[in-house]
């Protein structure tokens, strides 16, 4: 808050403007518009952006991103008509609240696996091969930027956004009993350590566009679709 009174200058101020010339008059309301900006910008607290970072235990340092917390992905098991139908990237380690140890609902959630065979588009610098490995995620934060978007089937942000990440998308196969969303998984994705064991729960494979209701030839059949996080 500004000093006491100021408030009451002001509207003291735009009372003697009535008498004012018309030129006067907007140039003193133009003062009072930059003043009540002014003192806005340096009273908000900006929020700042948030996105999942699939496939990655960090955020693009480079971009100014801020890692929250890393965790492993999580879904329902792939054979499940219910739980869930959202990915979710959870802690590494876990905070409980009030339980009950034992097997009361069934509504279990499971790690996510990757299921990668002859059609790999990602780079495989930090694990290679990727089948069956445990995928991992990360909370990101951008301080300075309010916006945050998924963009399937580009590489490249549109002009004025930052480039969080590049990747491909990812979801459960069209066989599999529950339905789930579409993720962008990091071009060079990582795996949680000693997690290459086939154990399923969730599973992730690569989406391929299909030609007919989607315009081709700008899509093509059966090619793999990139993706790329953006903010602004």
């Amino acid at each position: 808050m500004g000093p006491p009174g100021e408030a009451g200058a002001k509207e003291t101020e735009i009372s003697q403007s009535q008498l004012l010339p018309e030129e006067e008059k907007q140039a003193l309301i133009q003062d009072i518009e930059t003043h009540i900006y002014k003192h806005y910008k340096q009273n908000i607290t900006h929020g700042g952006a948030t996105y999942i970072r699939w496939g990655r235990k960090w955020c693009n340092n480079a971009t100014g991103a801020q890692t929250i917390y890393d965790g492993v992905a999580a879904s329902a098991h792939y054979t499940v008509h219910g739980g869930g139908g959202n990915y979710q990237c959870l802690p590494k380690i876990p905070q409980w609240g009030r339980y009950t140890d034992g097997e009361q609902s069934a509504n279990w959630i499971y790690g996510v696996e990757y299921e990668l065979h002859a059609n790999n588009p990602f780079l495989g610098n930090n694990i290679s091969p990727l089948q069956n490995q445990n995928a991992v995620c990360a909370a990101c934060r951008i301080e300075n930027r309010s916006s945050s978007m998924m963009v399937p089937g580009w590489l490249n942000c549109p002009a004025d956004w930052t480039t969080e990440y590049q990747g491909y998308l990812m979801s459960s196969h069209p066989t599999h009993a529950g339905r789930s969303t579409f993720v962008c998984v990091d071009e060079d994705p990582e795996a949680y350590t000693h997690g290459q064991a086939d154990e399923n729960g969730g599973l992730w494979y690569t989406v391929e566009s299909h030609c007919g209701s989607l315009p081709c030839p700008f899509y093509v059949q059966g090619r793999e679709l990139p993706c790329v996080v953006c903010t602004k």
